[in-house]
């Protein structure tokens, strides 16, 4: 599996630690300002595939 996105775990562990500081923290507005992802439409998508590039390219040629 490929990510898109390169993870910066300070920068993640930074975020976590000033959402539990409070109560009902908004989690996009911190991600944004501390420059993480957040959300599932972030997540990298799987892929379940069961051809490869090379196969599928043979397929549709």
């Amino acid at each position: 599996m490929s990510y898109r996105h390169k993870i910066d775990e300070s920068r993640v562990a930074e975020a976590c630690k000033a959402a539990s500081l409070v109560e009902n923290p908004n989690l996009s507005q911190i991600a944004r300002q501390y420059g993480v992802l957040y959300g599932p439409r972030t997540a990298p998508k799987p892929e379940n595939r069961a051809l490869d590039d090379i196969q599928e390219e043979a397929l549709i040629l």
